[in-house]
């Protein structure tokens, strides 16, 4: 049996109709009692240690003591403004602190904010485009911002690979000679037909030899990786 588009339409109408949408209520607690920048506020069970909660006036609290039947929350902000009875909201965020070069010599309160009056501070991103701004503003508000750098990392590698270029990190036990930081380069750029840009790293505990990272790439020629690799096969057949 074929359906008529009309048919169609009305079966659609009447599924929209009955669909029951599921409403997100936020949880809504109230200020109980008040004074020196710490408040007690009754009802939000479901609130988390150092989790930010939204009070009146701009304020915000920073929950720290979760009782069974309240949590003491510090303030930030015109707390003498806020009254009891007022009521307070979660915002499902943990408390982080974006970090950068453009947070230096600046003077901030706990929560990252300017105090020094000269403007907001763009630390997350610095000069990248607004694309990956967001991204990284994104992890930052969901607590993630221990993720910044690595995010950050991986969209240098994609960058470099679009412009034809690989970036590799060498570790040796002692110093290269810049001959030797040179030859090294032009052998990987031969093999890999992309120009290099290396990072140099010592880290004496590798005895000799070299470790080639770049990207998820790793190549470990060190006398360490070596007797590692050496102790692994000797357990594995006895």
């Amino acid at each position: 049996m074929k359906l008529r588009p009309e048919e169609i339409t009305s079966i659609l109408r009447q599924r929209i109709e009955q669909y029951d949408v599921e409403t997100d209520l936020a949880e809504v607690g109230t200020v109980l009692q008040i004074g020196d920048g710490i408040a007690r506020i009754y009802g939000l069970e479901n609130a988390v240690a150092m989790e930010m909660l939204e009070l009146e006036h701009g304020v915000v609290g920073l929950a720290f003591n979760l009782e069974e039947d309240d949590v003491g929350a510090a303030l930030f902000g015109e707390w003498e403004q806020v009254s009891e009875g007022e009521p307070v909201r979660r915002s499902g965020k943990v408390a982080s602190v974006p970090v950068g070069e453009a947070l230096l010599g600046r003077v901030v309160d706990p929560l990252g904010n300017p105090l020094d009056g000269r403007g907001p501070i763009d630390a997350v991103a610095g000069d990248a485009d607004q694309l990956v701004k967001n991204l990284l503003l994104l992890l930052v508000e969901k607590g993630r911002g221990g993720e910044v750098g690595e995010v950050a990392n991986e969209f240098e590698q994609l960058a470099a690979r679009e412009e034809g270029q690989l970036n590799v990190e060498l570790t040796t036990a002692i110093e290269l000679s810049e001959d030797e930081a040179r030859q090294i380069v032009g052998q990987i750029e031969r093999v890999s037909g992309r120009s290099v840009e290396a990072e140099r790293k010592v880290d004496p505990n590798l005895i000799g030899g070299i470790v080639l990272q770049a990207g998820s790439l790793r190549v470990d020629a060190s006398v360490r990786g070596r007797l590692e690799r050496l102790t692994r096969d000797l357990v594995t057949r006895a």
